[in-house]
């Protein structure tokens, strides 16, 4: 089955998705400040702003998200009293 779905599936993600060169104007765009001057804290798809998802503004996901972070680095983080001042 999957041998005659994958080629489907392929043909059809080919061409929904944006090229390199698309995404990577976009992305330059964006980046320079040509596309949607002044826009900040934006979530940008395709070259539309697009509201984000409510789980991506939930305080509670964002504090259970640092947490587990923390947990997770925390055997490759140097404690803060050794990071020498900047």
């Amino acid at each position: 089955m999957y041998d005659r779905l994958a080629p489907l599936i392929v043909r059809v993600a080919s061409r929904l998705a944006a090229t390199p060169e698309a995404s990577g104007a976009q992305l330059a765009a964006l980046a320079t400040g040509t596309a949607h001057a002044g826009l900040t804290g934006a979530y940008v798809e395709r070259g539309r702003v697009r509201d984000s998802s409510p789980l991506s503004t939930d305080e509670a996901t964002a504090r259970e998200l640092w947490a587990v972070s923390e947990t997770l680095v925390a055997p490759w983080a140097a404690p803060v009293s050794v990071i020498p001042p900047t």
